[in-house]
């Protein structure tokens, strides 16, 4: 995945000219090139295998399953704001 990010990043998006370039320098060309450890959103493949054999092996399984801590996050905010609001405080981070 990384990879191809990094592939399309450097087709279509001009950092240097932008006029977010101080936020790419001060961290995301890092998090795009170098990765980081501390990602909560980023796990190794085996995360989410074992999430799949789970759901295979299970007798009921679930319509989703979740693999990494922000989607938990994510998941109970949906089931407790509007929409609109959950959209809100997705868009600002």
């Amino acid at each position: 995945f990384r990879t191809n990010a990094i592939r399309q990043f450097e087709r279509w998006v001009d950092w240097e000219n932008s006029l977010r370039a101080d936020e790419y320098r001060s961290g995301l060309l890092d998090r795009l090139y170098a990765g980081s450890t501390r990602n909560p959103f980023q796990l190794p493949a085996s995360a989410v295998t074992a999430k799949l054999i789970h759901a295979i092996e299970s007798p009921r399984p679930k319509a989703r399953y979740f693999v990494t801590m922000p989607t938990y996050g994510v998941n109970i905010l949906r089931r407790l704001l509007p929409t609109s609001l959950l959209e809100h405080v997705l868009k600002r981070g």
